[in-house]
């Protein structure tokens, strides 16, 4: 079990939703000219010691990001929020001895959006390994 897990299991899970054009931040993607797509980012996070012994499993919480690529805002926000309603609070991705737990989704406005990218959906995920 490792991080590179739990970024497995976000990916097969976008998959699975269809949502077009999906560049993970792991490949490698040149832009073209007004093509849409959705970028993602996986950032892990904080680490906690909840069960007590040294053989017992840590609690991870981390977020994993995207940002949508279109041709205007009002597109970008569809997008996100379909994006936002195939990660419901409390859901479960799994891979194998792994069981990662959807948290809260917060949307942001970037402060200078670079290259049309003008929101940033912020999924919280929380596992133990």
């Amino acid at each position: 079990m490792s991080y590179a897990n739990v970024k497995l299991a976000f990916e097969k899970h976008i998959d699975g939703l269809q949502l077009g054009l999906t560049v993970y931040d792991s490949s490698r993607h040149r832009r073209t000219h007004k093509t849409s797509f959705i970028l993602t980012e996986f950032y892990p996070g904080n680490t906690k010691q909840i069960f007590v012994g040294a053989a017992e499993p840590q609690e991870r919480t981390g977020t994993f990001e995207f940002q949508v690529r279109e041709a205007s805002r009002e597109i970008e926000l569809q997008k996100l929020d379909e994006i936002r309603e195939g990660f419901p609070v409390g859901a479960i991705l799994t891979e194998p001895d792994l069981r990662v737990t959807i948290g809260i989704a917060e949307l942001v406005r970037q402060k200078s959006p670079p290259s049309n990218f003008h929101y940033r959906l912020k999924i919280n995920w929380r596992t133990y390994f």
